[in-house]
C-alpha cells in the first residue's frame, strides 16, 4: 500500500470566521479565512494507515526462518515483498534480505551434503569445488546408455570405466592373459560394448636374458619392457578380447644384446546394464 506523501500546510495571513445563528439558538462558525494555499485535511483513515504501516516496521509477521524447518525461498521471498509495500524502508532492505535468505540454505561445506534430509537447499562453489576434488583422477561422463564414470590411474595406463547404477558383476575368465574369452552365455550380451568389461591384473611375471659378445662383454644398456593391457569386445559374437598383457624389449650393443620381457595375467568381469 502507498501512501500520501505530499501534504501541504494551508498558508493564511489571518484567520477569520463569522459566526452564523441556527434556529435552535446554536451558532456555526463559518471559515471566511483568505488562503493563498489551502491545506490537506487529515483525518481517521489517514492516521490509521500511517499505524499500520509503523506496526509493520516494529513487528512484521514474516515466517520464522531460524526454525528447524525449512521454508521454501520463493514462498519466503513473496512474503518479504508484501510486507514490503507497507513503507519505504522494507522496500530498500528487502533485496538485502534476499541475501540473507538464500545464504542460510547454501551449503559450503561438502561433507554437509551426504547428511542433509531436507529439502530447499543448495551448495555453493565451494562445496561443488571440494567434491570435485574429491574425485581424484575420476571423471564423469553421460552416453546414450547411461552415465559412466571413468578411472585414470596414474603413470599413463589405460583409463578403466564403470556405467553407474550396475551393480552386478559376472565373472568372464580368471588368471588369463592375452586372448579371447566367451560372454555370450551372458543374458543381453549383444547389447553391450566394451565399457560393459573391466580386467583386474592380478599377476606378473618377468623375465630376462642377454648374450654376451665375442670379444667377452656384455652391452651397458638395460632395458625395460611395459605391459598396456586393454579390452575389446565384439557383441555380434559375444567375444571377449585381452590384448597388451605381454612386452619385451631388447637392446643390442654389437653382437651382444639384453633382453627384458614382462607378462600380466588377471581376471575378467563383467558389468551388464
Amino acid at each position: 500500500m502507498s501512501h500520501k506523501t505530499d501534504y501541504k500546510n494551508a498558508v493564511f495571513t489571518q484567520r477569520k470566521y463569522r459566526m452564523v445563528s441556527n434556529t435552535d439558538g446554536t451558532v456555526t462558525p463559518v471559515d471566511e479565512t483568505e488562503y493563498s494555499q489551502e491545506g490537506d485535511s487529515v483525518g481517521a483513515k489517514e492516521l490509521n494507515e500511517y499505524g499500520e504501516a509503523l506496526n509493520a516496521l516494529e513487528n512484521p509477521a514474516f515466517e520464522d526462518y531460524t526454525s528447524s524447518a525449512a521454508p521454501d525461498p520463493e514462498a519466503a521471498l513473496l512474503d518479504i515483498i508484501s510486507k514490503s509495500e507497507h513503507s519505504n524502508l522494507w522496500s530498500k532492505v528487502k533485496a538485502v534480505l534476499k541475501g540473507v535468505i538464500f545464504k542460510k540454505y547454501m551449503i559450503s561445506d561438502a561433507d554437509d551434503i551426504s547428511a542433509l534430509t531436507q529439502t530447499g537447499y543448495i551448495p555453493d562453489a565451494t562445496a561443488v569445488g571440494a567434491l570435485i576434488r574429491d574425485m581424484d583422477e575420476c571423471s564423469l561422463e553421460r552416453k546414450e546408455d547411461g552415465v559412466y564414470i571413468t578411472y585414470t590411474p596414474p603413470g599413463g595406463a589405460d583409463p578403466v570405466s564403470k556405467k553407474l547404477g550396475s551393480t552386478e558383476r559376472i565373472v568372464v575368465a580368471t588368471n588369463v592373459t592375452n586372448g579371447t574369452y566367451d560372454a555370450s552365455s551372458i543374458s543381453g550380451y549383444d547389447k553391450m560394448t566394451a565399457d560393459n568389461f573391466i580386467f583386474v591384473i592380478t599377476s606378473a611375471t618377468t623375465s630376462s636374458s642377454h648374450k654376451i659378445s665375442s670379444s667377452g662383454y656384455r652391452t651397458g644398456y638395460n632395458p625395460s619392457a611395459t605391459a598396456n593391457p586393454s579390452v575389446s569386445y565384439d557383441a555380434s559374437t559375444g567375444t571377449v578380447t585381452l590384448s597388451g598383457c605381454a612386452a619385451e624389449n631388447t637392446t643390442t650393443y654389437g653382437d651382444a644384446w639384453e633382453k627384458r620381457g614382462v607378462n600380466i595375467y588377471g581376471d575378467i568381469y563383467c558389468y551388464p546394464s
